[in-house]
Parts: structure tokens; sequence; C-alpha cells
């Protein structure tokens, strides 16, 4: 029994160490829970899901006043900057900043008007990239164009290119060219779908969004970079109604 003691001096360190290791990485584990960055980034996901729900709602109440033939802009805060009146008169606005594939599949179900819409413009995807994979995403598009009547035009405006070197995102832009590309193919194999990209014309020789374009934030265009956009929609637009006349 003597010999055995060393033995089992050895084993209850071992379980002390352990106990000690494992309480570490529990106290590691709670301050990181409770880290300043860690409320925050939960504050922000508890107030724009708030502004999302928030946005449905007033979306619903305007919904119910649309008239027949309105052409309906569903998609982000890219979507949500646009001046509508622009680009067509009868027209509504349905954008909410930081939505997502997700966020349009969620909400599409309140927008009764789209069976009495002549076109739904849908502009979505560039806040999918840091959630979701390609193959993810395109899902979700298939999905979206699902709940769509079958009868009902649609304008895919394609996702619009970043500026990496302020956004820090690389690679981003290499994903939406293969996004658009799968847009471009449900376009050609759909006939009610019909794309509209004007990445090209607002990209500079590196293939980021310019400066010249974009508030100063890499993703948001400015008032040059609308007035872009808007022409190329207006032109689309005439383009989708002539060809169903």
């Amino acid at each position: 029994m003597h010999r055995q003691k060393p033995f089992i001096s050895i084993v209850f360190i071992l379980y002390l160490v352990g106990i000690h290791i494992l309480s570490v990485m529990l106290m590691a584990s709670i301050v990181g829970l409770y880290s300043p960055s860690f409320l925050e980034s939960n504050k922000q996901k508890r107030i724009i899901k708030e502004q999302f729900n928030q946005s449905v709602i007033f979306h619903g109440r305007i919904d119910k006043n649309l008239p027949s033939g309105v052409v309906i802009f569903i998609g982000d805060s890219i979507i949500k900057g646009l001046a509508i009146s622009a680009v067509h008169p009868l027209s509504v606005n349905f954008g909410i900043g930081h939505d997502t594939t997700a966020g349009v599949i969620q909400r599409l179900p309140t927008y009764k008007s789209i069976k009495k819409a002549s076109l739904i413009v849908l502009g979505i995807g560039v806040n999918d990239l840091g959630r979701l994979s390609n193959a993810e995403i395109t899902r979700n598009y298939a999905t979206i164009f699902g709940l769509i009547p079958e009868d009902k035009l649609v304008l895919l405006s394609k996702i619009l290119p970043i500026d990496e070197s302020l956004k820090s995102k690389n690679g981003y832009n290499a994903r939406i060219i293969s996004l658009n590309r799968v847009l471009d193919k449900f376009c050609a194999e759909v006939a009610r779908l019909e794309c509209l990209d004007i990445g090209p014309l607002l990209v500079n020789e590196k293939g980021n969004l310019s400066s010249d374009f974009h508030i100063g934030d890499g993703i948001h265009l400015n008032s040059v970079g609308y007035h872009v956009w808007i022409k190329a929609l207006k032109k689309k637009i005439k383009m989708i109604f002539n060809k169903t006349q």
C-alpha cells in the first residue's frame, strides 16, 4: 500500500491541473460572452431584426393601398435608397436596410399586391455574402422565384460590385461575379425573368466599385451611381413592357 501513494499523488495532481484548466477555459468563455464586442454585436443584431419587423409591418399597410399595374421594388438598403419615382411613376419601394435573400423569402407573403403588379424589380444578395455560401444564396434565389406567381414578370438587378480596398472583403467581387452568372442562367431558362447588370459601368480598372459612384463606404451608391442605375432601369423596364404589349 505504501508503494501506491506516489501513483495516487500523481493522479490527484493531474486531476487538480485538469480542473484548473477547465476553470480557466470556462472563465475565458464567460468573459468572451460578456465582452463589449460580443454584447455590441448582439445589440446590433436585435436592432436590425426590430427594424426589419417594423418595416415589414409598415410595408403591409402600404401594400393594402396599391393599385393594379404597380411596379414593386424589393431589396436591401441599395434598393431602399433608390428614387423609384424617377424610374417609373407607378411604383412602390419595399427596400429594407441590411436585408438578405432569407429576409425577402420571409416577407414576400406580406405583399399581396404582387398578384396585381405589372413588374417586380428585385435587388438583393450583397448582405448574404458574409452569411451564406454561393450555393445557399442560389437556393434562396430559387425559393424567391417560386414564391412569386408564375404569371408575373421579374427584373433581377444583379448584385452590384463593392470596393474591396475599403471593405476588406477580399474575394467578394469574385463571388458576386459568380452569383451574377447564376442569375444569368435563371434568366436564360425562365422566360418571365429578365436580368440587368450595371456592374461593368461602375467598376474601376481593378474591378472594384469606383469611388466615383459610392458614398465612401465601398457599397452604397452616391447620386452619380444612382443616376447610372436609374437610367439603365428605365431603359430596361421600357423594353420589358414593350415586349409584353
